[in-house]
């Protein structure tokens, strides 16, 4: 993908012109280099998990919960846990003078972090329930649902990715806005006019 992302040639010239992308291949460091390259950071952001794993143990939902609870305030839980990627992003500062901690961290080292290989099927699981339950929406009659269903299907993008807490509360605060707040708005809009028919 950094081949076609990086080339400096339009897509006319890369049909006419086959070469500019094996030069681009060539000089991005094709394939040797992409899995350890921040052009593919989900890898190396694994790799750091499983480090920090066998250096501090496993949190045992520990992490998840700052992902359910992320509406909660820090002023009001002070210790309430950071998300999984600024954790791994810290450690690997703490540990390897890494430059930053504004890390991704994808969905299998949330799984991990929290419970192991137990948690890398569990998150699985719990991915396939949601697929199949908005696959089913996106199929439904109602508009809301669909547009929500094929919401989800964009925002996997930067679900899978992570990290967890940044995905998941960034696709609450859709679902409320698209799904939720337009339902209530509908039942109360039929409450009022239901309660001044009978008057």
């Amino acid at each position: 993908m950094s081949t076609f992302t990086h080339i400096d040639a339009s897509l006319k010239e890369m049909i006419t012109r086959p070469k500019l992308i094996i030069d681009s291949f060539i000089r991005f460091g094709g394939i040797s280099t992409a899995f350890s390259s921040l052009h593919y950071d989900a890898y190396a952001n694994i790799m750091a998990t499983v480090d920090y794993v066998s250096a501090n143990g496993f949190s045992y939902g520990y992490q998840l919960l700052s992902t359910l609870l992320f509406f909660v305030p820090r002023s009001l839980w002070g210790a309430k846990p950071t998300s999984s990627g600024e954790l791994i992003g810290n450690y690997l500062i703490d540990e390897y003078n890494f430059g930053y901690s504004n890390l991704s961290n994808p969905l299998v080292s949330e799984g991990y972090v929290d419970f192991g290989f137990f948690g890398l099927i569990f998150m699985a699981l719990v991915l396939a329930y949601f697929i199949i339950r908005l696959l089913l929406w996106l199929q439904s009659t109602d508009p809301l649902k669909k547009h929500i269903a094929f919401y989800f299907a964009i925002h996997l993008m930067f679900l899978l990715r992570g990290d967890l807490t940044n995905g998941f509360s960034y696709y609450v605060g859709t679902f409320l806005g698209v799904y939720t707040v337009p339902k209530l708005v509908n039942y109360f809009a039929k409450f009022l006019i239901k309660s001044s028919v009978r008057k």
